[in-house]
């Protein structure tokens, strides 16, 4: 992609003094910025949580994940959900040129016209649990799904399940049903269950990921201290 380095460093600088955007979403604009220059400005850059944390120099996912959104928001970046497991993928809305501003986000109405989020949840999916559309259903009505019928879900939950996790959710049903039935875990609700996995997993990826990232700048460079 054709970029003009100089000039959209100094369009963002003269954006953010008129527009709301926390600290760390500025720093992590720039950062991805430098590193979107130095790997030759693809079209898509692809990226994970663990590097983004790194580079802006906390240790919390979840800041940089709210940093990250605060700059889909505001226009100036999309997010394109990675399958399988991958990072994400993002593309920068550039001031001028090529991909600019005017192509994504409506300054007068605000609206984002080319944001995208990742993996369509609607159309055939495939999956043993797809809902039966021409059938009506009780949106309230727990349903057991599972080998051994231990998860219990409303046709809501589920649906959230699916679009949040569109590659893994038919796996958490299952861990969670086999933990179930091997342990006697009880919960009050099997959805705030099965998302309690998730977070505790993700936080331990997180910090184990985060861990050997460190650990590999400090052998790069003794002198490094990521929080000085």
């Amino acid at each position: 992609m054709n970029v003009n380095f100089v000039s959209e460093m100094t369009a963002f600088n003269r954006w953010v003094k008129s527009n709301s955007l926390s600290a760390t979403s500025r720093l992590l604009w720039f950062q991805m910025f430098l590193y979107w220059n130095e790997v030759g400005f693809p079209d898509w850059l692809q990226v994970d949580i663990v590097r983004l944390m790194g580079i802006v120099q906390v240790n919390s996912k979840n800041t940089v994940i709210r940093a990250r959104d605060d700059l889909v928001r505001a226009g100036l970046l999309i997010s394109k959900r990675g399958k399988n497991k991958e990072p994400n993928k993002y593309q920068f809305v550039l001031f001028s040129g090529q991909n600019s501003r005017s192509s994504f986000f409506d300054r007068e109405t605000g609206n984002e016209t080319g944001y995208q989020t990742g993996s369509d949840p609607g159309g055939q999916t495939g999956h043993l649990y797809k809902l039966n559309k021409d059938k009506p259903n009780n949106k309230k009505e727990k349903k057991p799904y599972g080998e051994f019928q231990m998860v219990h879900l409303t046709d809501e939950e589920l649906l959230k399940l699916q679009d949040q996790y569109p590659d893994t959710w038919e796996d958490w049903i299952k861990r969670v049903d086999r933990g179930k039935a091997k342990k006697d875990y009880k919960y009050k609700n099997d959805y705030a269950g099965i998302l309690s996995w998730i977070d505790k997993e993700e936080k331990e990826e997180t910090q184990k990921a985060f861990n050997e990232l460190m650990a590999e700048a400090e052998y790069l460079n003794p002198h490094y201290g990521i929080y000085q």
